[in-house]
């Protein structure tokens, strides 16, 4: 939502909760954009300021996209935020990660099963990080067992890294299209990509980071991997498309 938000509303009063007016509901048109607590409304001409729950009590509910109290506007531009979790010791939070991406080395112990077999493993490995998601993990291609990639022609365009090329895995009698991806030619602030693959946990038989099985980010398209060690909540989950 980019600076006041319009909508129309045919079950509202003719103002917010702050300006209501006797009189039969009747088509209304508003304006509003959020602060921290409170939310701005623009009706008729007027403006006030309102707490959530009054604004949110007077309009039809339908009409109106769902903020949580953590919006944010900076420069006429309301920004859709989550609450973040709060991290365990120990933890990191996606939400202190950065914007625009970083990849950066990591020695953790990096472990892919699939058709019963490990097919990819190393100590070698780069992570990706990036506000609201779980780090991503790419493997150097000559940790990965022979044969079992097969390039799909499918592909994708990242903002930070470039253009992704996608792979099927494949090993005994088990198949699985656009499992793994990888960019032959990254970006050159992820240039250390070069030669490296991730794959999709959620088509995995299992993958582990220092011995611990992961969770894949929800969703479908990303392919952040979840331990114990990372707080979220995190992009791909339902509504989280503007994060």
């Amino acid at each position: 939502m980019l600076g006041w938000h319009s909508f129309s509303s045919p079950k509202s009063p003719d103002r917010c909760a702050s300006h209501a007016s006797p009189g039969p509901a009747r088509l209304t048109r508003y304006r509003f954009k959020a602060s921290s607590a409170s939310i701005a409304c623009r009706a008729g001409g007027d403006v006030c300021s309102a707490p959530w729950g009054s604004f949110l009590g007077c309009i039809d509910k339908l009409a109106l996209i769902r903020v949580t109290s953590s919006q944010r506007v900076n420069d006429g531009v309301a920004a859709m935020r989550p609450i973040p979790d709060r991290p365990a010791r120990g933890q990191e939070s996606a939400w202190d990660f950065p914007r625009p991406a970083i990849a950066e080395p990591t020695s953790l112990p990096l472990q892919v099963k699939f058709g019963g077999a490990l097919i990819a493993e190393t100590i070698r490995g780069v992570r990706t990080l990036e506000t609201s998601h779980p780090p991503t993990y790419y493997f150097p291609l000559d940790a990965v067992k022979v044969g079992v990639l097969a390039q799909s022609g499918h592909g994708s365009f990242c903002e930070w890294k470039g253009e992704a090329t996608y792979f099927d895995v494949a090993f005994g009698t088990k198949r699985v299209e656009n499992a793994a991806w990888t960019y032959l030619t990254p970006t050159p602030a992820f240039e250390i990509l070069q030669s490296h693959i991730a794959f999709y946990a959620s088509v995995m038989d299992a993958c582990f980071v220092d011995g611990e099985c992961v969770q894949p980010q929800p969703g479908g398209f990303y392919g952040g991997w979840i331990t114990s060690h990372f707080a979220g909540p995190f992009k791909g989950e339902p509504g989280s498309f503007g994060w």
